[in-house]
């Protein structure tokens, strides 16, 4: 009988011990981080509720927190956390929308939750919606006004917000009547195809998508391919500035001014052109293309410069004076970014030079032309007459 007490006895020391051994590092793994929701008034109250159950040397701690071990229990510190509440927003640029339009604006920043609210003091439109996707964005939905003017955002985190960080967030919103055609995805609507009286008319088999970086085309590669944006038409003589905004080709493409005179079976698109500037890589312009007087014959103009400097690779062309030869420049610019409201943005130059050459267009009606590649990553942002 004694003997079968203490092997009982030593069953159950045994069982205390692996039962003591598994409860001590249930709790290994602990990490506090800033983003937690327990407080740190909280987070002290369930350390000091654990402290015999947890190794304080398996607690861990994240950015900004400190772990602090007192015999007794550990103290959580994290003073710089209140400081770090308050939200920032991080957008470089000011975003720029039509009046009475709707469209999505992206916020990037720092320190947003899911209760995060979005407010644009004394606008005139509505905030349709709001999506806070993590700590770094959040998406809202806007509609516009009819007022022409700049707005502030404040993103609050319940009493605190961004206004703390003194002029962030201001001026962040513009609402402008702009000239500029926004080719990017819920822009500016178009009608497209082969057929005509399409608004932007390309090769029988291409087809055209649009997204929030702008256009492209598939379904033939340089030089057979060719759009032409015929609703922006205008006639020769007119004196008109074409410009396209755009990013870094894939590969060779060339982009300007077309005319309603071309072979469209050609597999020489840019000599069927009335004038298009080259872009043979990501890394070079390689002169201008178009015609000699006739539609077919080959017009040149050599000028070659390099463009792996442009830091955004978004460029702006702009021909002056309808492409008209030694009336109108060129001129090739960098862009800081593909926002719209660095679209008129000229303070980086590539190269300029005026329109000459074996070059002589000189067709009547004249519109926006390309000669895409067949798909990618290049894409076209915008582009305006005037």
């Amino acid at each position: 009988m004694k003997k079968t007490i203490l092997k009982t006895f030593s069953y159950l020391l045994i069982l205390c011990f692996s039962c003591s051994f598994f409860s001590a590092n249930a709790w290994i793994g602990l990490i506090a981080e800033t983003w937690d929701i327990l407080n740190i008034t909280k987070w002290n109250d369930m350390i000091s509720e654990l402290n015999q159950k947890v190794e304080q040397s398996d607690i861990l701690a994240g950015s900004w927190v400190t772990v602090t071990p007192t015999g007794s229990g550990v103290t959580i510190s994290a003073t710089w956390v209140a400081w770090n509440s308050v939200p920032y927003i991080s957008n470089q640029y000011t975003f720029t929308m039509q009046p009475s339009s709707t469209t999505d604006f992206s916020i990037t920043g720092l320190n947003f939750t899911p209760t995060t609210t979005v407010s644009i003091p004394s606008w005139a439109g509505t905030i349709n919606s709001t999506m806070v996707n993590s700590p770094t964005s959040i998406d809202v939905n806007l509609t516009s006004g009819v007022t022409e003017t700049s707005y502030d955002v404040v993103v609050d985190n319940w009493w605190i917000d961004n206004t703390a960080w003194t002029g962030n967030g201001q001026n962040l919103i513009e609402v402008l009547t702009s000239t500029w055609v926004d080719l990017r995805a819920g822009w500016d609507v178009f009608t497209d195809g082969n057929a005509a009286g399409n608004d932007i008319r390309y090769r029988a088999g291409m087809s055209m998508t649009r997204d929030a970086n702008g256009m492209y085309f598939t379904g033939s590669n340089p030089w057979s391919s060719w759009v032409k944006f015929e609703n922006l038409a205008w006639a020769r003589g007119s004196g008109q500035t074409l410009e396209w905004i755009f990013t870094t080709p894939t590969a060779a493409m060339m982009i300007g001014i077309g005319s309603d005179a071309t072979d469209e079976t050609s597999t020489t698109q840019y000599y069927q052109s009335e004038l298009v500037v080259y872009l043979q890589n990501a890394s070079t312009m390689w002169w201008l293309f178009g015609n000699n007087g006739t539609p077919g014959w080959a017009g040149s103009q050599g000028n070659s410069t390099a463009i792996w400097g442009c830091a955004s690779w978004v460029y702006k062309s702009r021909f002056t004076d309808d492409g008209t030869v030694w009336s109108s420049i060129f001129t090739l610019y960098c862009l800081p970014s593909a926002w719209l409201a660095d679209w008129d943005n000229t303070a980086t130059v590539i190269t300029t030079f005026a329109v000459w050459g074996t070059l002589n267009p000189d067709e009547v009606n004249i519109m926006p032309f390309i000669i895409p590649r067949d798909g990618g990553t290049q894409r076209f942002i915008a582009l305006k007459v005037d």
